[in-house]
Order: C-alpha cells, then sequence, then structure tokens
C-alpha cells in the first residue's frame, strides 16, 4: 500500500508539471527522476553500477541541476526579484467595437435579387 500511495503521489506531481511546465522541463524531470532511482537503489538495495553508470547519472543529475537554477534566476529577473509571481502586466486593450450596420436603404434581401432571365428593376430613382 506504501509503494500505492507513493506512486500516486507522483503521478500527482507529474499531471502538475505537464500541466504548469514546458515540453523541455517535463523531460529533464523524468531523467532526473530516472537518475535518482537509480540512486535510491543502489543505496537502499545495494544494486550495482558500473562507473559508465555513475558518470551517466552524475551528468544526468548536474545537468537537471543547472537547468533548474538558470531557470529560477530567469523567473527572479522577470518578476522584479520576487520568485513564484507572476509579473504584473496592464490588462488587454478593450477590443474595437463593430462598426455599425448600413441604413436600411442600402440593404438588400434575398428576395429583391432578380431571378434567372428576368432584367434587375432598378432600386434607387
Amino acid at each position: 500500500t506504501q509503494a500505492g500511495v507513493l506512486g500516486f503521489l507522483i503521478n500527482l506531481a507529474y499531471f502538475a508539471l505537464i500541466k504548469h511546465g514546458s515540453p523541455l522541463t517535463t523531460h529533464i524531470a523524468n531523467c532526473s527522476k530516472s537518475a535518482m532511482q537509480t540512486v535510491l537503489g543502489v543505496l537502499l538495495f545495494g544494486n550495482r553500477v558500473t562507473w559508465t553508470n555513475v558518470v551517466g547519472i552524475l551528468l544526468t543529475l548536474s545537468g537537471s541541476t543547472l537547468y533548474s537554477l538558470d531557470r529560477y534566476f530567469a523567473m527572479e529577473s522577470s518578476n522584479g526579484g520576487v520568485v513564484g509571481q507572476n509579473p504584473t502586466t496592464p490588462p488587454p486593450p478593450h477590443p474595437p467595437n463593430p462598426p455599425p450596420p448600413p441604413p436600411p436603404s442600402t440593404m438588400h434581401r434575398v428576395d429583391e435579387l432578380p431571378r434567372m432571365g428576368q432584367k434587375p428593376r432598378k432600386l434607387f430613382s
């Protein structure tokens, strides 16, 4: 049951990441999650890894850390030093009012159009 609860919580976190993050952020989070699972497998269960695995894990974790720091500082600079808040932007302008309809004298109905073989009648004299 613990594994089921933890799996459920991981899925909730992943759905939140998909909703609020970019595809690149989601991919990097997935790679770092896999690397952390391998590290926990080594620490908790004594799984054996090769030096190639260790180098790959270190590259993955250091790359995801650098990406996270870059995102953090980018957000901090765009929000005036406040992280976690959206920058204040003015509301979008209201769309312009649609043009007024033409006066009734220039509006034509379908039944006023000439039929096949008929001459068009004068609308204005």
